[in-house]
């Protein structure tokens, strides 16, 4: 029985299975370094990394890797335009701007955004307790274009340093 192994369907489901076990220990590790950061939240967070069980060293391991790294973070705001013109500010906390700015402009590149100087996005937003809102939102007309955006917003949270994204734009289902 010929290409039949059965040490080979073992390890074919196992990779699946901890390939899909990484991405939530991803996640939850994310969320947890987020409360960190905050101060706010914490114990939930501990408390989901367990019901994902997420070994305690690897939590233990977070803390200890954050309390190393306090010290040389920066707090960095970036903006600019992604697709269709819709502005993004981009929040990070990074220990190398370099590093993460190459990393963030290869994803508006990829998306056909660009990011911007000071004050070029910023201002079609207003601070709103934590929050940004967008002044004058974009309006996109159709899934596809909001599809696009949704993707490239997602793929920037995925970078460890990003803290918030905020995008102006709105959707009118035509």
């Amino acid at each position: 029985m010929s290409g039949h192994s059965k040490w080979s369907n073992i390890k074919n489901r196992k990779g699946a299975q901890d390939k899909k076990r990484s991405a939530v220990f991803t996640k939850v590790s994310k969320n947890i370094l987020t409360a960190i950061r905050t101060g706010v939240g914490l114990k939930a967070a501990i408390d989901k990394a367990r019901e994902v069980n997420m070994p305690n060293e690897n939590v233990e391991r977070l803390i200890a890797k954050f309390e190393e790294r306090k010290a040389s973070l920066v707090l960095v705001t970036l903006e600019g335009y992604g697709p269709f013109g819709i502005p993004i500010i981009i929040q990070l906390e990074t220990d190398n701007k370099n590093r993460v700015l190459g990393e963030i402009k290869l994803i508006f590149r990829n998306y056909d955004g660009n990011l911007g100087g000071v004050n070029s996005a910023m201002f079609q937003f207003e601070r709103a307790g934590e929050m940004l809102i967008p002044n004058n939102p974009i309006v996109l007309n159709s899934e596809d274009e909001v599809v696009k955006i949704m993707d490239m917003i997602e793929e920037l949270e995925e970078n460890d340093d990003v803290i918030n994204v905020f995008a102006g734009f709105d959707y009118k289902k035509v």
